[in-house]
Order: C-alpha cells, then sequence, then structure tokens
C-alpha cells in the first residue's frame, strides 16, 4: 500500500463539477482517499474497496463524502445532495446558512492504495475552457485541433495554387495547352463545391480501431484544390500571356521557357503568394462550413 499525494489549486469562485480517481491497473485491497481543504480540514472521503471512484456520480462515493464529512445533515438534505450532483460542496465550501460559499486555495488529495492513481478534475476551475462531460481538457483540445486545420488549410491552399501555378504556365505556351487549361479551369470554377466536399468526406475517411472518423489530409487536400485551382490558373496564364507579349520579350530571342523563367515567374510568383493567402482564409471557411453540417 502507497500515498500518493495531488494538490489542486481551486482559482477564483469557480468550482469543479466532478472528481474521478483513475488507476494505471486496478488496486487490491482497500483504497483509501483523504483530501485536506485551505481553511484546514482534514477528512476521509472514502476507504472501503475500490469501486467507480467518481465523487459525483457514484452513490458510494457520495454517501462516503457526506457522512465523513462531519457535517449534520437531514436525510432530505442527503438526498437532494446527491439528486442534485451538489456533494462536491461539502469539499469545496463551506456552510453559511442556507448557502454554501467557495473556499478559495490549495486542496491535498492523498490516496492510500497499492496501484497509482490519476486525478482528474471536470469542470470550470481545471483549464481555461473548461472540461466537457467526461472531464477532457477543451483548452488541449482546441490547441490539438488548431494544429490539424492548419495543416489541412495549409496543404489546400498550396495544392490549389501549385496546381492553378503550373497549369497557367503551360496555358501560355500554345493554343492547344491554353484551350485545356481554359476548359478545365471553366470545369473547377462551375463544380458545386460544397456538395461535393460532402460527398467525397464518406469516401476518403477512415475508421480508427477506437471507431473516431479520420479524413488523410492530402487527400482531402487534393480534391479541394482541383475544386479551387480554376481562378488562379486563368489569372495566371492571362498574366503570362501579357508579359510575354511584350515588345522587349521579343526582342530578347530567347525561347518561351526562358522568358517564362526569367521574366514572367517575376510577375506571377508574388500573384501565387496573394492566392495563397486568400485561398488559406477560404479554406478555413469551408472546413468550418463542413464541421458544423456534420
Amino acid at each position: 500500500m502507497r500515498a500518493f499525494t495531488e494538490c489542486l489549486p481551486l482559482p477564483l469562485f469557480l468550482l469543479p463539477d466532478d472528481i474521478i480517481i483513475l488507476f494505471k491497473t486496478p488496486p487490491k485491497g482497500t483504497v483509501t482517499v483523504n483530501v485536506t481543504t485551505p481553511d484546514g480540514r482534514t477528512f476521509t472521503v472514502y476507504s472501503d474497496p475500490p469501486v467507480e471512484l467518481d465523487f459525483r456520480k457514484s452513490p458510494p462515493m457520495a454517501q462516503s463524502i457526506i457522512r465523513n464529512s462531519g457535517m449534520n445533515f437531514t436525510m432530505d438534505e442527503r438526498i437532494t445532495m446527491m439528486v442534485t450532483g451538489k456533494v462536491l460542496n461539502v469539499i469545496f465550501s463551506r456552510r453559511e446558512g442556507e448557502s454554501w460559499m467557495p473556499v478559495r486555495g490549495t486542496y491535498i488529495f492523498t490516496v492510500s492504495a497499492s496501484s497509482e492513481p490519476y486525478l482528474k478534475v471536470a469542470g470550470e476551475a481545471y483549464c481555461p475552457m473548461w472540461t466537457d462531460t467526461f472531464g477532457r481538457d477543451l483548452w488541449s483540445a482546441f490547441l490539438w485541433g488548431t494544429r490539424q486545420t492548419l495543416e489541412l488549410v495549409f496543404s489546400i491552399a498550396a495544392t490549389a495554387v501549385l496546381l492553378g501555378l503550373l497549369l497557367g504556365l503551360a496555358g501560355s505556351l500554345s493554343s492547344k495547352s491554353g484551350s485545356a487549361v481554359d476548359f478545365a479551369s471553366q470545369v473547377s470554377m462551375m463544380l458545386p463545391m460544397i456538395p461535393i466536399l460532402i460527398a467525397f468526406v464518406p469516401i476518403l475517411q477512415r475508421v480508427s480501431y477506437y471507431g473516431s472518423l479520420s479524413v488523410p489530409v492530402w487527400d482531402f487536400a487534393i480534391v479541394l484544390g482541383l475544386l479551387l485551382f480554376g481562378r488562379i490558373s486563368r489569372n495566371i496564364k492571362t498574366m503570362a500571356v501579357v508579359e510575354k507579349s511584350k515588345e522587349y520579350a521579343r526582342a530578347l530571342g530567347g525561347s518561351k521557357w526562358w522568358v517564362t523563367k526569367h521574366h514572367v515567374m517575376r510577375i506571377v510568383l508574388p500573384h501565387a503568394l496573394s492566392e495563397f493567402i486568400l485561398l488559406s482564409a477560404k479554406a478555413l471557411a469551408l472546413i468550418s462550413i463542413l464541421v458544423s453540417s456534420g
């Protein structure tokens, strides 16, 4: 049997919604949980064989907290506290008449068990964006999701700009390639974007071992890039044709590839960079629409 200590600072007047104690391996024998409050109270909130150690939802845990708190409650008050989930008031608040006032400070939880415990706190006092109903940190989930979203957004924008740049330059080299690029660009611009994306998500998605759905970043980026490159390729093709028609370009006597490399690229690359920035914002908006519609 070992004793493990965990400190929980309680900021401002926010109370945790729930506290759950988990173990890396199933403990053996008796599990004892003691708490020391900032106002000097120390009492045992649980001392029995291990069950679901959920402070708010587990009836044995709730009864133990009320019984060992040293406070006198009527039977009706005990039932009300257990039904409404107000059992944590006994730990994190002090009773003043008919109301409960939160006690700010650091709470020390000591768990004596044969296995190492993990204290899981749910509610507004746990993290900047609170927690969900499972006690998961929403701020950490937001940061992790932001990383994945930005990766997807920049992949989409890069794919669309690269396709538009290459096809636009290729279309400026000859009339046949120009006609083909114009046709592909018009098709890309006419396709309904949102319905196609919604239809492709079930096709591209993968189901993990735990049942969560995910869409490969580059598969999704290529599909969306094919739907967004049309306007870019037409603009770059027009810029390249205009640049090649200037007198100094013809007077140099270089090939079309030489003129494209040394003169046209200087004009179209800044435009491609601006398109990358604009498309990043557009891709972010499209992803938000898909998430909200899903």
